[in-house]
């Protein structure tokens, strides 16, 4: 193999390793954001079944949204929960919970499920964003 050769299947086999490497950082990216959006919702649904604290639930947000998200809900005067669209759920309903990356998107991850009431299925999307080395979610997008 001459040298020309040589350097053609070295930079090919760097450019096909940096790629590879890319994809699954960008996968790792998506599955830590998955992993803290179920813990979110795992967190924010429990305590709502359960106890409706609003220090906890308000130690949940803190955790969990940017403090300018949270500065913007307590604006809002919503008669239903944004987080699951809906003024109420059943106990199941974290179980039921698919939490997917919206294709060609940057940041934004939908949260669905289907409705126990009329079938239909529910979605919320989140605009994820990183804020002191962790995943926040920064805003709702079909927040009305």
């Amino acid at each position: 193999m001459n040298v020309k050769q040589l350097v053609i299947c070295l930079t090919f086999s760097l450019t096909f390793m940096n790629s590879t490497i890319s994809l699954a950082q960008s996968h790792d990216k998506e599955d830590q954001i998955v992993e803290m959006l179920r813990n979110f919702y795992d967190s924010y649904l429990t305590e709502i079944e359960t106890s409706m604290d609003q220090e906890k639930l308000d130690s949940i947000k803190t955790r969990y949204l940017t403090s300018d998200f949270i500065e913007k809900l307590d604006t809002l005067e919503l008669h239903y929960d944004p987080f699951i669209n809906a003024q109420d759920f059943g106990p199941d309903l974290a179980k039921k919970l698919k939490i997917t990356k919206e294709p060609d998107s940057d940041g934004i991850y939908i949260v669905s499920y289907p409705d126990s009431y009329n079938g239909m299925l529910t979605e919320i999307k989140l605009h994820i964003v990183q804020e002191h080395n962790s995943y926040q979610i920064g805003s709702i997008l079909n927040l009305e």
